[in-house]
């Protein structure tokens, strides 16, 4: 739960009339070969087919069409982003409902040979002890263990997966670093500066190709005005005027 709040900035807390309302009670997986199990409890008891895989080079979204307009302002920003959705009227058919589930499951988690999982029970406390029976409770696996494809290749997702807990780093995190400010500094901050740096290179290629002296005080005048913008929101402009 609190990974789950912590990645969506608590949407379940802020929305959680509509998440009873859609019925769906919830899984959430986070990768770079990680995976975060948000367990249930009484703060949110009904929500479920949600899904996220989130690799070192793109994210997963399994929904269905219900959470998916709830979710989407919360992740339409996320960089390389793939979404799996259901769409509404295939949901009444729960055999293939699940079947779809079950397929996007193994293929988001398919090359995932090393999972760390943020466990906690159902009360938010981390376990002493930490086992992969654990993770045999969680549905999704126990489905993915009678499917026909994996039974026919003899594999069980937790033998032929290493599966480590970081729940207490997870903790650390959320209690250190606040979601807001890392959503402004990556999302806002960040790509601004990429945008200066960029410029910097063109500006360098372009002296570089002319070799005219005269162009080289050109060369830092994006990174200097990058920072003497908030030193003189902050009444700081002496010091540096002169460049």
């Amino acid at each position: 739960m609190l990974a789950a709040s912590y990645l969506l900035f608590d949407v379940f807390e802020t929305r959680a009339n509509d998440m009873q309302q859609a019925k769906f009670d919830m899984e959430i997986f986070e990768g770079m070969h990680k995976i975060i199990n948000v367990n249930r409890n009484h703060l949110i008891a009904h929500v479920q087919d949600l899904m996220i895989c989130v690799k070192s080079n793109e994210t997963h979204v399994y929904c269905n069409a219900v959470n998916y307009l709830i979710l989407l302002p919360y992740i339409s920003h996320w960089p390389n982003l793939r979404i799996h959705c259901v769409p509404q009227s295939e949901m009444s058919n729960v055999d293939n409902f699940e079947e779809q589930k079950m397929i996007t499951f193994r293929r988001i988690t398919e090359n995932c040979k090393r999972i760390a999982i943020a466990y906690m029970d159902s009360y938010g406390n981390t376990p002493e002890k930490f086992t992969k029976m654990l993770i045999e409770e969680w549905p999704i696996v126990q489905s993915y263990a009678f499917d026909i494809t994996t039974q026919s290749s003899r594999e069980f997702f937790t033998l032929s997966r290493e599966i480590v807990n970081v729940s207490r780093e997870m903790l650390q995190l959320t209690t250190r670093l606040d979601p807001v400010f890392i959503e402004t500094m990556l999302v806002r901050s960040l790509l601004a500066f990429t945008g200066t740096l960029e410029t910097v290179y063109r500006l360098v290629d372009a002296y570089v190709e002319s070799k005219d002296q005269s162009n080289k005080v050109k060369l830092l005048e994006p990174l200097m005005s990058t920072y003497l913008h908030p030193n003189m929101l902050g009444g700081e402009t002496n010091r540096y005027s002169s460049g």
